[in-house]
């Protein structure tokens, strides 16, 4: 999938997973001279692989295409991971508002 454009719609409607299973610390890393937060590039590395990726059924009917690229997981739909952000952020000492929207 070189170009989200077409599939990111169905993507956040049907859900899809990149079956990460290290956690946000060793998904992202603080820049040593600005101290922003970057992809690892482990994290960065597995993303780009989508043999890591896990689609819904539904999604799979809809772009019959990307058959064979990707897992196929039986749920309609592939609901957003539990991730506490707060405490993530809490961790590197940087401010979290609950109403930020830059931070999901």
């Amino acid at each position: 999938m070189y170009d989200m454009r077409d599939y990111i719609v169905a993507m956040q409607t049907l859900g899809c997973s990149v079956n990460w299973e290290h956690g946000l610390d060793a998904a992202i890393e603080l820049h040593p001279e600005t101290g922003c937060m970057v992809i690892s590039d482990v994290f960065a590395s597995h993303i780009c692989n989508l043999s890591n990726w896990s689609v819904s059924r539904k999604f799979g009917e809809v772009f019959p295409e990307l058959r064979g690229f990707h897992h196929i997981v039986e749920q309609d739909t592939i609901h957003p991971s539990e991730v506490d952000v707060e405490c993530f952020l809490g961790h590197h000492d940087v401010e979290y508002s609950s109403s930020d929207s830059a931070v999901n």
